[in-house]
């Protein structure tokens, strides 16, 4: 049983793995942080350098590094403080670029898609993503706008460990 640490490198990872293959590697990373989010907690800073990916048996995992907590800005979500909303922000930027190889793009001129957020201006997610990713990465960039209690309501209905990618957004 051999097992492969894999570099994050987004236009590698599109072309090797599959979209199926990709998908496992985030339902890894959501199983790992769910118990995180039930009490209401965030691991906070989410980015590629926190995250390894393993291949192990010819299926593609993720592992969240909860030691070495590494902050990018990139990935950083509008609001201060940190909340499981936070984490489905993050993860959604990253699904993004492992599946397009771009970041979602921000209309205006600010630099980060969180200071495009923040000035109130547009981040638009790729259309050439397929319709499930395209809705679902929509919904997790627009997460961390709903109320607390419809945000534990959408993560514990749509981004379970077994429901994600395996049911299409509505």
């Amino acid at each position: 049983m051999k097992q492969v640490t894999i570099d994050y490198e987004p236009s590698y990872l599109s072309y090797i793995y599959s979209v199926r293959e990709l998908d496992t590697a985030f339902k890894s990373i959501i199983h790992q942080l769910m118990p995180l989010w039930k009490k209401g907690m965030a691991y906070g800073c989410l980015c590629p350098e926190n995250i390894r990916l393993i291949q192990k048996d010819h299926m593609l995992y993720a592992e969240v590094d909860l030691h070495t907590m590494f902050e990018n800005p990139e990935y950083d979500c509008p609001e201060k403080d940190k909340t499981p909303a936070s984490d489905i922000f993050s993860l959604g930027l990253m699904m993004h670029e492992m599946l397009n190889e771009t970041l979602p793009y921000c209309m205006g001129e600010k630099e980060t898609i969180r200071e495009a957020l923040l000035a109130g201006e547009k981040v638009e997610v790729s259309d050439l993503l397929d319709d499930v990713h395209y809705n679902l990465i929509s919904r997790m960039i627009c997460f961390h706008q709903l109320p607390k209690q419809a945000l534990q309501k959408t993560v514990y209905c749509h981004i379970s460990a077994n429901s994600i990618m395996t049911k299409r957004c509505c």
